[in-house]
C-alpha cells in the first residue's frame, strides 16, 4: 500500500487544522491525500498528509483495547493493551502497562469491551491485605 506522510488509502483521519473527520481515499505522491469529509462543502478533498492524524486503520481506532497475535517474553499471549497512536511507517503503537510496543496493525485484535473488565484479562491488585500483597497478579 502506498504511504504519504504516514497516511494510507482507507485510514480514518482528523484534518488537525480545520477539525473534520474523513476517510482518505488515494494518497498522492510527494505528499497530498485525498479525503472524504461527510458533511463539508467540498465532501472530497485534497489535504497535505502531514496536515492529516490518523485516527483509525484496518479497523482498529486509536484509543482501543488491543491483543497482539503473538507472544514473547515482555507481551505474554492475551495481554491486553491500548493502541495510542498509528506510526508514519504503518506501525501501531500499543500501550501495555508502563510500556510502549510497535507492532503491525495486521498484528492486532480487537480485544472487547472499552471499559471495565472481562474473563482472562490480567490484572494487578493495586491493595494490599494479609492474605495478598500489593501488586499481586492474577486473571478476571
Amino acid at each position: 500500500d502506498l504511504e504519504v506522510d504516514g497516511v494510507r488509502a482507507g485510514d480514518s483521519v482528523k484534518d488537525l487544522e480545520q477539525h473534520l473527520v474523513g476517510i482518505v481515499q488515494a494518497v498522492l505522491p510527494p505528499s497530498v491525500a485525498r479525503v472524504c469529509f461527510p458533511g463539508a462543502d467540498p465532501e472530497e478533498q485534497e489535504v497535505p498528509a502531514a496536515r492529516l492524524g490518523v485516527l483509525g486503520r484496518a479497523g482498529l481506532c486509536v484509543g482501543q483495547r488491543v491483543a497482539w497475535r503473538g507472544a514473547d517474553g515482555d507481551v505474554p499471549r492475551g495481554a491486553v493493551g491500548r493502541l495510542m497512536r498509528f506510526r508514519e511507517e504503518g506501525a501501531a503503537v500499543v500501550r501495555f502497562g508502563d510500556c510502549r510496543f510497535s507492532f503491525a496493525a495486521s498484528q492486532l485484535l480487537a480485544a472487547g469491551p472499552r471499559e471495565g473488565f472481562e474473563a482472562g484479562d490480567r490484572v494487578r491488585w493495586r491493595g494490599a491485605d494479609d492474605e495478598l500483597p500489593e501488586g499481586t497478579a492474577g486473571i478476571v
